[in-house]
């Protein structure tokens, strides 16, 4: 799930939001993807837990994890972070 919120308000966001499952923040700091088992059934408490602190979610979307997803979940990098790596160590070894 992503939960789209204003820039200044995704670090309190994510606070919030942290005790329910593991929390990214991406979208330049205006958004919190959140990995929960059944997102839509919690999309209402979540808007609940988030107004109850003052912030007012823009967007939520509610998804199936991509492959990107499960490789960020297993490895701790994106798929494009583990090409930028392996492309950097690979010219190291050039050199």
């Amino acid at each position: 799930m992503t939960i789209g919120v204003d820039a200044s308000e995704a670090e309190g966001a994510a606070a919030v939001l942290a005790p329910l499952g593991r929390v990214r923040i991406g979208g330049g700091g205006r958004s919190v993807a959140l990995e929960l088992t059944d997102g839509a059934a919690a999309v209402a408490a979540i808007v609940e837990l988030m107004r109850g602190v003052g912030i007012v979610p823009v967007t939520i979307t509610v998804a199936r994890p991509t492959l990107d997803d499960v490789f960020l979940r297993y490895t701790g990098a994106t798929i494009e972070e583990h090409d930028e790596h392996a492309e950097h160590a690979a010219a190291a070894v050039r050199r």
